[in-house]
């Protein structure tokens, strides 16, 4: 799938390829293609989840990627799971906003005890 990937790159199509492991065997999912997989749009987030990626097995043993949710989600709210890649840019953002909340949190449980 890498070389696929290489041409995504190159012509700045973007690429929504995810790769995984089973059973020593790589297996590559490319979502590139937005009028097919609706996959492409879910999106990342180490911090703030509101899904999980699992493998689920099939009867026939062949593995497939499911998303369940982590709590209810609302209609028109972006679902996101965590990558499981750290160090991405996007995650210093999101620290900061996770810090910030347990800052207000602890500013009202401050409150709540006087």
């Amino acid at each position: 799938m890498i070389e696929k990937e290489k041409v995504y790159e190159q012509t700045n199509a973007g690429s929504y390829v995810y790769d995984f492991m089973h059973n020593n065997i790589e297996y590559s999912i490319d979502a590139t293609s937005h009028e097919e997989y609706l996959a492409r749009y879910v999106n990342d987030s180490k911090y703030f989840p509101n899904a999980v990626m699992k493998k689920v097995l099939t009867e026939d043993r062949n593995p497939h990627l499911c998303l369940f949710a982590l709590k209810e989600i609302k209609p028109n709210e972006e679902i996101v799971y965590f990558y499981g890649v750290d160090g991405l840019t996007l995650h210093a953002a999101e620290l900061e906003r996770k810090q910030e909340q347990i800052k207000e949190s602890k500013v009202n449980d401050i409150f709540l005890i006087i």
